[in-house]
């Protein structure tokens, strides 16, 4: 059960690391413009430096947000598979209760009891 727990807040959680970083390219983006009117504003020859920083830092942050991407894709997999195996669980728990029930039926016929028991063994294997 806390896994259950644990992986319902995971998914929340990259989601809004992944608005942070869509927030964080558009800083970026709004920074190099301001910039670059700056500059205009001064009559001055933007540097190319800065140009070659803004250009990594696009770069970085279009990798953050494909790596987000990646995660989130991943925890929706991992909680996926997290409830069909607790399912599943949930239904061996209830097959194993329903044949202990019938196993342990004394009403049941010898013939009877040995059908089922036969049809168990097939479940089995």
């Amino acid at each position: 059960m806390a896994d259950r727990a644990a992986g319902c807040c995971h998914l929340p959680l990259l989601q809004d690391l992944n608005e942070q970083a869509q927030g964080f390219k558009q800083h970026i983006r709004l920074l190099a413009d301001e910039t670059t009117q700056r500059f205009a504003q001064l009559e001055q020859a933007k540097p190319a430096e800065i140009d070659r920083h803004v250009a990594i830092l696009e770069l970085l942050s279009e990798k953050v947000l494909a790596a987000m991407e990646d995660k989130e894709n991943e925890a929706k997999r991992a909680r996926t598979v997290r409830y069909e195996y607790h399912r599943d669980v949930e239904q061996v728990q209830s097959w194993i209760c329903q044949a202990e029930g019938r196993v342990q039926d004394r009403s049941l016929e010898p013939q009877t009891l040995k059908d089922f028991l036969q049809v168990t063994q097939t479940h089995k294997k």
